[in-house]
């Protein structure tokens, strides 16, 4: 992930829980506004780390080496959704929300 990347974070295994949801949580998606590599002084291993902002200007701080939380780019989440085993309008749902959500983003950030 990049500084300016559109992200969505979520918990444990994405592809297995999107199975179940009838919706993406609007809370989740954000932009990353940086990004450094912390060096772990134990093992001499580093973890990657971002802050992102999200969509209510929130800014949380996500770790690489953290077990529960994940973070997918956008491009990542279409895949994931492509390839789900979900009926056709659960998918074209979830696209369309991603849609509103850039759509919304978009107007947003015009002054």
């Amino acid at each position: 992930m990049n500084i300016g990347d559109v992200v969505y974070i979520y918990l444990f295994d994405l592809e297995k829980s999107i199975v179940n949801m009838k919706q993406l949580r609007p809370d989740r998606f954000g932009k990353v506004i940086a990004v450094r590599e912390l060096k772990l002084l134990n093992n001499n291993e580093s973890v990657m780390v971002y802050d992102i902002q999200l969509k209510d200007d929130r800014v949380v701080t996500y770790r690489s080496d953290n077990m529960t939380t994940n973070i997918v780019s956008i491009m990542e989440l279409i895949e994931i959704i492509g390839r789900a085993n979900i009926d056709s309008d659960k998918r074209q749902a979830l696209l369309d929300q991603l849609n509103n959500v850039f759509t919304l983003s978009a107007v947003a950030s015009t002054p």
